[in-house]
């Protein structure tokens, strides 16, 4: 049986990513600050083709705590992705004056193996 695992990090090291990580303007997490925060679908044609990548978006945020735009920053190599996951950061809210800018590294993974059960 396959599992399936979409992993959001909201925390990295530096050495992964060239990008500052993701922080408010008070050094807090965007997890923190965010009210709400749904994660990106792994779409099924992704998925079936075992495609997976890591990417990182950058969201632009309103004064009132709504993400004006989302950009890819490091794609995660696959269009799909990319669009799954700009759809997701694109619905992100945060309180209200709290940042304007946030890095956010996304990961697509698929874990597990081709076994089948008895």
């Amino acid at each position: 049986m396959k599992r399936v695992i979409i992993s959001t990090f909201f925390a990295f090291t530096g050495a992964t990513f060239a990008t500052p990580p993701p922080v408010g303007p008070y050094g807090d997490r965007p997890r923190a600050i965010a009210t709400y925060a749904p994660r990106p679908a792994y779409p099924f044609s992704a998925r079936s083709r075992h495609l997976q990548g890591r990417g990182i978006f950058i969201l632009y945020v309103r004064p009132d705590g709504t993400v004006a735009s989302v950009e890819v920053a490091k794609s995660t190599g696959h269009t799909e992705l990319d669009e799954s996951g700009v759809a997701a950061l694109r619905k992100w809210r945060f309180r209200s004056g709290t940042v304007k800018k946030v890095n956010i590294p996304l990961t697509f993974t698929m874990q597990g193996s081709n076994t089948t059960e008895t």
